[in-house]
């Protein structure tokens, strides 16, 4: 026997806080993932004071400390957007019998902290008061719906193993995706990138503890970009008329209730290009989700599935 520890065992869970900071240990939403890149990152202070000795370094000692994480996610619909009140703001919950509606929308103030909890094939660690500095989705006519998330947390601690369960249901194909831009359907979108983000500020205080005493959450950003077949000038012209159309991307599987729905209801087109690499023209674009009252935000993001509670 080799000894070694075989990295398809690794999980991921997560869970929104009810206090910040404070390590949620119910309630935990287990995500099937890939690419995980984890790091404890401690501050490492050197002594370097010269004592007459020709050697340059006397000492090392641990600063304060934080820990950081990325992870791909394939989009499904019931677990998975628990991260969207981390990163966007809070669900609200509409509909008396399945499918129940969620809608996510900006936060007034900081959005839902999370406890990650990673098991990496040897320890399971928990880290608390997290956030998300960006959650990048990623829609292929030919591929999936995913999302790319990376954050902060205080520094991972070590907590007992646990037994995760997944659901059941499929993850959502890039067909399944029907677009309706500038009020009406458009049906020439090939590949779809939705990018939110948020600087995150790590605070530190001398409180005695190399802990955070909380991480600074800045504000939206939604930037998004576009690859559409040509048949006229519709998208180029958003381009150059600064028209900014609503944008409106729903995905429906056909086989159960459920659904996903990205709204911009102004989208700025801040560039574009006509691409003739191939055999026929495509426009490759990109821009902003603009605040804007309709979304209370720069962006909505709406679920419909079967589940009756709030996230």
């Amino acid at each position: 026997m080799s000894g070694l520890k075989l990295s398809a065992l690794r999980y991921l869970g997560v869970a929104k806080e009810g206090t910040y900071g404070t390590p949620a240990t119910t309630g935990i939403r287990w995500l099937p993932m890939r690419g995980p890149d984890t790091e404890e990152e401690i501050k490492y202070l050197i002594d370097n004071g010269i004592r007459g000795i020709a050697a340059e370094e006397f000492g090392a000692y641990q600063g304060v400390t934080n820990g950081s994480f990325k992870y791909d996610l394939d989009w499904y619909v019931t677990d998975t957007p628990l991260i969207l009140t981390n990163i966007l703001g809070p669900d609200t919950k509409t509909g008396t019998t399945a499918p129940y509606t969620h809608t996510f929308q900006l936060a007034a103030a900081e959005p839902a902290s999370l406890t990650v909890h990673d098991y990496d094939g040897v320890d399971q660690l928990y880290g608390a008061g997290a956030y998300l500095s960006q959650a990048q989705f990623k829609l292929d006519a030919e591929g999936a719906l995913t999302c790319s998330v990376q954050g902060k947390s205080f520094a991972p601690v070590s907590e007992s193993t646990s037994v995760p369960s997944y659901a059941s249901e499929p993850y959502f194909l890039g067909w399944e995706a029907a677009l309706n831009l500038a009020g009406g359907p458009n049906t020439r979108l090939v590949t779809l990138d939705v990018t939110l983000s948020r600087k995150l500020t790590i605070r530190w205080t001398a409180n005695n503890t190399q802990t955070p005493r909380f991480i600074f959450v800045g504000p939206l950003k939604v930037s998004w970009k576009a690859t559409f077949d040509i048949e006229d000038d519709t998208e180029w012209n958003y381009f150059i008329n600064n028209t900014q159309p609503a944008f409106v991307a729903t995905l429906t599987q056909p086989t159960t209730t459920n659904t996903v729905k990205f709204q911009m209801s102004k989208c700025a087109f801040t560039k574009a290009q006509k691409v003739s690499s191939k055999d026929w023209i495509q426009v490759d674009a990109s821009g902003s989700g603009l605040w804007n009252a309709t979304d209370a935000g720069p962006i909505l993001i709406a679920v419909g599935n079967a589940q009756s509670a709030a996230y």
